[in-house]
């Protein structure tokens, strides 16, 4: 930021151009800090209780302005006072002006659309976890072995290294206590693929002159004809499902892949 010294100016004068340089250079800082923050966002105080509203600090079109509390109303009204100073030739000019908020009934916006701003170290906590949409370029240019660099300090890749999970191949699921499976954040569930066997298929669907009565007394079950070493399933299924290498199934739904980020 700019500024003055004053123990360097001696016996020059105090002028209306030193004095908006002044103005312009906290101006121009605190101007780039609202917009940071976001329009129609609380920084600090304005807390609503009952019908009263407590002072405090407000963003708004890209300035910083006191919020000064009172009964709360529908709207934010701007408000804009001034001084007035006796120049040296005897000519009055309002010279100071103070620009803050406070609520009215009808104003500049809704109160209701003020959003407090989160403390920046309560937005990104250690294990919390991103999915980025990128390419190869823009991993070489922001991860050193996993670790980020530039606009991704302080994450790393979700490799299984520097502290993380490995997300390589995975998609997330729910935790759930109650149920096994889910029960553990970081467990492993699920695989890519599976072999269907004789002894994991549900069911066969098989022609029905494949069937005959077993006769058993009390029952019109049928049974199946064929290798009874294989629990009556026909050797043609059987020879199917026996093959020596069989071929997996993918079991993964469509997926995209993306990059899976953690905080450090």
């Amino acid at each position: 930021m700019n500024y003055i010294d004053f123990a360097q100016l001696g016996g020059m004068p105090f002028t209306q151009n030193r004095a908006n340089f002044m103005q312009q250079s906290y101006l121009a800082a605190f101007g780039a800090f609202a917009n940071l923050c976001g329009d129609k966002t609380i920084l600090f105080g304005v807390v609503k209780t009952g019908s009263v509203v407590s002072d405090g600090w407000i963003s708004y079109n890209g300035e910083m302005l006191p919020f000064i509390g009172g009964t709360h109303a529908a709207d934010v009204v701007i408000n804009t006072t001034s001084v007035p100073f006796t120049y040296a030739n005897s000519t009055v000019h309002n010279v100071q002006f103070t620009k803050y908020a406070t609520c009215g009934a009808s104003g500049a916006f809704p109160f209701a659309d003020l959003r407090r701003i989160e403390p920046l170290a309560n937005i990104w906590q250690p294990g919390d976890v991103k999915q980025i949409l990128c390419d190869a370029a823009y991993i070489a240019a922001n991860f050193i072995s996993g670790l980020g660099i530039g606009e991704r300090l302080g994450w790393a890749i979700m490799d299984g290294a520097n502290g993380t999970e490995d997300m390589g191949g995975f998609v997330s699921i729910g935790y759930k206590a109650a149920v096994a499976e889910y029960d553990e954040p970081g467990k492993t569930v699920g695989q890519d693929s599976f072999v269907v066997t004789n002894n994991n298929i549900q069911e066969a669907h098989i022609p029905l002159d494949t069937y005959v009565n077993d006769g058993s007394a009390g029952t019109s079950l049928p049974s199946f004809k064929g290798d009874t070493n294989n629990n009556n399933v026909p050797g043609s299924i059987t020879s199917k499902l026996g093959v020596a290498s069989p071929t997996p199934i993918d079991n993964r739904q469509k997926s995209k892949v993306l990059l899976y980020i953690q905080k450090l």
